[in-house]
């Protein structure tokens, strides 16, 4: 899609990022967090709970505490 110069959208981006987290491949997971924050795609309460959920379902609390001070 950024070849093509489209922005995906965030719940493009939220739904890999669900995908990542499944497949527990967080670092993919944070790559796209920051490809969004990129392209000036806000994260939403929505993109923020698959990544913390995610994050807190694998055992790394510590970065999902992280992310979610991120959203104070």
């Amino acid at each position: 899609m950024q070849r093509m110069r489209l922005v995906p959208t965030v719940a493009t981006f939220t739904t890999l990022m669900y995908k990542f987290c499944k497949e527990a491949n967080f670092v993919e997971a944070l790559k796209l967090k920051g490809i969004m924050e990129h392209c000036r795609v806000k994260l939403d309460e929505v993109a923020y709970n698959v990544l913390i959920s995610g994050l807190c379902a694998h055992g790394d609390v510590m970065a999902a505490i992280e992310l979610y001070e991120e959203i104070k």
